[in-house]
């Protein structure tokens, strides 16, 4: 059994203004809940903003210059450089209802420009690396990237920009992100 919540589904040339309560709607239309829609395609755990992204004071010491725009359709995007020269634009996802009341799904998109050669390897895993094989930044399910800046490693979302805590590996060409928030993940301790 399904439940609809109370609102008109019907085209407004069908000369009916308001929906009778509790009538299912027409065969030919959907009944989207676009708020739920949104959270499902791109709030995950991981999502940011996660409360510890970095403010001006903090990525001028940390020699990042960081800028945070609005473009003409609402969505948000943060532009920045590294000290080691890697500069990258991360764009917000969006969810948009188009004229033929088709909702068209814009997933967060990004733009890495790495100076010199770079490529991705392996190929479809989203991590860029240099010409030497070290690992300079990567993208993530949520569409943030995250970014080796020499000394430090930086994740950016479209919102802003957050210190990680990570490990280098021995070659100090890999490193991996390490998640402070919820260290044990889906483990719980027993009671």
């Amino acid at each position: 059994m399904s439940s609809h919540r109370d609102f008109d589904v019907r085209k407004p040339e069908d000369g009916l203004s308001k929906k009778e309560p509790g009538s299912p709607p027409p065969n030919d239309w959907e009944q989207i809940d676009h708020a739920k829609l949104s959270h499902d395609l791109f709030a995950t755990p991981g999502d940011f903003p996660r409360g510890n992204t970095m403010g001006e004071k903090e990525l001028r010491k940390a020699g990042i210059s960081c800028k945070h725009s609005v473009d003409v359709d609402g969505r948000e995007s943060t532009t920045a450089v590294y000290p080691n020269g890697v500069k990258v634009k991360v764009f917000q996802g969006a969810t948009l209802q188009g004229k033929n009341r088709a909702l068209i799904v814009i997933k967060p998109t990004s733009v890495i420009d790495i100076p010199g050669s770079s490529r991705e390897h392996p190929k479809g895993s989203g991590i860029r690396v240099d010409s030497k094989g070290r690992q300079i930044a990567k993208v993530n399910k949520d569409g943030s990237v995250t970014v080796d800046a020499g000394d430090e490693i930086y994740t950016q979302s479209h919102d802003g920009i957050a210190r990680e805590t990570a490990i280098r590996g021995r070659d100090r060409k890999s490193w991996m992100v390490i998640d402070t928030d919820t260290p044990l993940g889906e483990q719980r301790p027993r009671k």
